[in-house]
């Protein structure tokens, strides 16, 4: 989609496992669930993985002999922040598609009805409060 303010595209899309993606830019992706939790997100530079009742976040921390996924959980309000952002930036773009300002640059498949679908999935999402998916599982 091109939407007004962005230097680039935004790239919205469901997974055959009903998860969906929304890359609002580069610095700005979030993926929620079937049920759609939020799972993942990458935000100004940092992974974020759901722990169920909060997010952990995911710093790489390189030396010269190793790199380190370095763990930190967000506190409350840490959390009740990084949601607002998240709404915010998807009530952008659902407005965006509501008033026509977004344009469809590109779409797979091609005969797909993607506005109207973009538009109800996002209407569902937040209508709601914003929660966290499960955890997800960690290999030991």
């Amino acid at each position: 989609l091109s939407v007004p303010g962005a230097n680039e595209p935004v790239v919205s899309g469901m997974r055959a496992n009903g998860y969906w993606s929304f890359y609002l830019d580069q610095d700005c992706v979030y993926q929620v669930d079937d049920e759609l939790r939020l799972r993942r997100a990458y935000v100004a530079g940092h992974l974020y993985r759901t722990q169920g009742t909060t997010l952990a976040r995911m710093n790489r921390e390189r030396s010269e002999t190793e790199t380190a996924l370095m763990r930190t959980d967000l506190d409350s309000r840490e959390l009740t922040h990084f949601l607002e952002q998240m709404r915010s930036g998807l009530e952008r773009l659902l407005s965006l598609l509501q008033t026509g300002e977004a344009r469809v640059l590109d779409l797979l498949p091609p005969d797909a009805d993607v506005r109207a679908e973009l538009q109800a999935v996002l209407l569902q999402l937040l209508s709601r409060p914003l929660v966290l998916a499960p955890a997800i599982k960690t290999r030991p």
